[in-house]
């Protein structure tokens, strides 16, 4: 575990000088000795220094993204018992939308009686796609066979990164920071939508979503799927997930509002109601706590999208001045 993460942080720190990737460093560290960044959760570090390197150096990261953008590439690589996989070495944010398309077309199939796995549709749905066959994943002559239909992922970026005014770096759901110049990439790009995100600078806290022309229920889970961007326990991302009660509808009398409403995969949903098992997540903090049957409790933080900000400090008090001596002296 300890020789994979170094690895990983080795990776993020790579594009730095050594004077930049000693501050990461110091800064990691003392996140770390805060419990800001959960040490038992390798994503959760790895993006932690990830930030830290576009705080650092943001040019160098930018850079570095972009090398590696030019080496995209796809690969076939046989396995065993007639199986291969194939590779795709993508940007971010086009293999983010790509699954996106198969999970969203796999699920219509499971939703409709399908009896194959979830896995198996997006593997036979990926390979369809792929081919140009249907094979009963999509009707002939509709947008998914024609392979128009789009998919959403959500990119979050503070506004003065994306008014060019600082290169702060962004946040993309499914895969963790990116570099600023990146970001403002994606979001100018011809069919990028944006949406307005209410964010409370004190507390990195979202308030509040942007309207779009959903339905009620749907622009609910859009600002759950964007508040949580990701399962507390797996880091699936949350639009891949089930929107889930916290105290339960029936059950408990549990509302349907943000404040009841958290995004979690679908394990962990089902293991929410198992015997011996409790899972509580605090909707306002992103704090999740799992207690097993053996009574070992765990628990993770989600992670702010931007840093708080300290409350601003008080003016220094004035220093009493004396008051003018008279003066004394006649007017003429």
């Amino acid at each position: 575990f300890e020789g994979y993460l170094a690895s990983r942080l080795a990776d993020a720190t790579q594009a730095l000088c050594d004077a930049d990737a000693r501050e990461v460093d110091r800064q990691l560290a003392g996140k770390l000795a805060a419990g800001r960044v959960d040490v038992n959760d390798p994503k959760n570090v790895r993006d932690a220094c990830r930030r830290l390197v576009l705080k650092v150096n943001p040019d160098a990261a930018a850079t570095k993204a972009r090398i590696a953008r030019c080496e995209r590439k796809v690969q076939l690589v046989p396995g065993e018992d007639t199986m291969s996989r194939i590779i795709g070495d993508l940007p971010a944010e086009v293999a983010a939308s790509a699954y996106a398309r198969v999970d969203r077309i796999a699920r219509r199939l499971r939703n409709n009686g399908d009896e194959r796995t979830l896995d198996q549709l997006r593997a036979d749905v990926f390979g369809s796609l792929l081919t140009g066959a249907t094979h009963g994943d999509t009707e002939p002559g509709s947008a998914d066979a024609a392979g128009s239909a789009g998919a959403m992922v959500y990119l979050h970026m503070p506004i003065d990164t994306a008014l060019a005014m600082s290169d702060d770096g962004a946040e993309l759901t499914g895969y963790g920071p990116i570099p600023g110049p990146i970001a403002r990439d994606i979001m100018t790009r011809k069919h990028s939508i944006l949406r307005k995100l209410l964010v409370d600078p004190g507390t990195g806290k979202i308030e509040g979503l942007g309207r779009r022309r959903y339905r009620l229920t749907q622009a609910l889970r859009d600002l759950i799927t964007a508040r949580d961007r990701e399962c507390n326990w797996c880091h699936r991302p949350a639009q891949f997930c089930d929107i889930d009660h916290e105290a339960e509808w029936a059950k408990d009398h549990g509302t349907t509002d943000p404040t009841n409403l958290n995004a979690k995969c679908e394990k962990e949903h089902y293991l929410k109601n198992a015997d011996g098992w409790h899972l509580h997540v605090d909707v306002d903090t992103g704090t999740a706590t799992i207690t097993t049957p053996a009574g070992r409790t765990y628990t993770r933080h989600r992670n702010p999208i931007i840093e708080p900000q300290p409350p601003p400090e008080p003016p220094p008090p004035r220093a009493h001045e004396p008051p003018e001596p008279a003066n004394d002296d006649p007017p003429f």
